[in-house]
């Protein structure tokens, strides 16, 4: 019963986390919350972290029920010693919040993450990720329930401060440009434009990037960003977007055409793919540079 063997349980608890053996995760961590509760009692932060990294592992098991007592039980812990003006205790109202987004109570989770945004506003101001993270997860919550205009505010704003933080080219960045497309097409497709929608499209396309591992995309031989030019009866020149199609042919064949650089390659699939498709925004001559060389390209089959 030693401090430091519990933060090592702890880290082997987070490697086994990483890799995605929430099994050994939970044990690794449940070992450092028994060491820590007694030497420190129940009222101490590295007891209130045990708690936290085992509501983690939960939630990454779908148990969600579990998932929230754990949490619930580090955020009465942090605001204990802390008070509610706190990054832990903000944090702690976020991962609530998930919970309850994941179990489809959305009511619950708006107001987590509301308090988590308040505490965030209040000690890093406007411009700080755990900022814009939070004005993303209330995005994520408007867009589930059909509110896109506020799903829009909450992304934009968002992105804003990506932007103003890291620049235009960060992941960060590119999750927010990608809400706001989604919500974009997903108003346009329930008859409802939302003001900025064809600036949007004109300034935006379609890319996938595959994934890690050993996927049938990469067998196939993709590699990286591609732009998305046609999938199945989907082509760039559609007014519908392309995530409806994503969904429509999950499990089926489908044949994806896209562009790397100058070159247009074409691939067929028998049922899943192995890529992550998002928006991504080009400038004008790039737009007309990829239209250019899909028309050119689609001339010449």
């Amino acid at each position: 019963n030693h401090p430091n063997v519990a933060k090592s349980y702890n880290n082997i608890g987070n490697v086994y986390y990483f890799q995605g053996d929430y099994s050994n995760a939970l044990e690794m961590n449940q070992k450092a919350l028994k060491i820590r509760l007694a030497i420190f009692g129940e009222n101490h932060p590295d007891v209130a972290t045990s708690y936290n990294n085992i509501g983690y592992v939960n939630y990454f098991q779908g148990d969600y029920s579990n998932a929230l007592e754990m949490y619930q039980k580090a955020l009465k812990i942090r605001l204990t010693i802390f008070g509610e003006n706190h990054p832990d205790v903000a944090t702690n109202y976020n991962n609530i919040g998930s919970v309850y987004n994941a179990q489809g109570d959305y009511s619950n989770a708006l107001e987590m993450h509301q308090k988590a945004l308040k505490i965030f506003l209040a000690i890093f101001g406007e411009n700080h990720p755990d900022v814009a993270m939070s004005y993303n997860n209330i995005g994520y919550i408007n867009y589930s329930q059909d509110n896109y205009s506020n799903a829009l505010e909450m992304f934009q704003k968002a992105l804003k401060i990506f932007l103003a933080i890291f620049g235009e080219n960060h992941p960060n960045v590119a999750t927010s440009y990608s809400n706001i497309g989604s919500v974009y097409y997903s108003a346009k497709a329930k008859g409802n434009e939302l003001p900025g929608f064809k600036e949007f499209t004109q300034s935006s396309t379609f890319i996938c990037t595959t994934l890690d591992g050993n996927t049938p995309a990469s067998k196939a031989g993709m590699s990286g960003e591609y732009y998305v030019l046609e999938f199945a009866d989907w082509t760039m020149d559609s007014d519908v977007s392309l995530f409806a199609k994503i969904n429509e042919l999950q499990g089926k064949p489908k044949t994806i055409v896209v562009m790397k650089g100058d070159e247009i390659s074409l691939f067929h699939f028998e049922n899943t793919i192995g890529v992550r498709f998002a928006f991504k925004k080009v400038g004008e001559e790039e737009k007309q540079r990829i239209n250019k060389a899909y028309h050119e390209w689609k001339a010449k089959q």
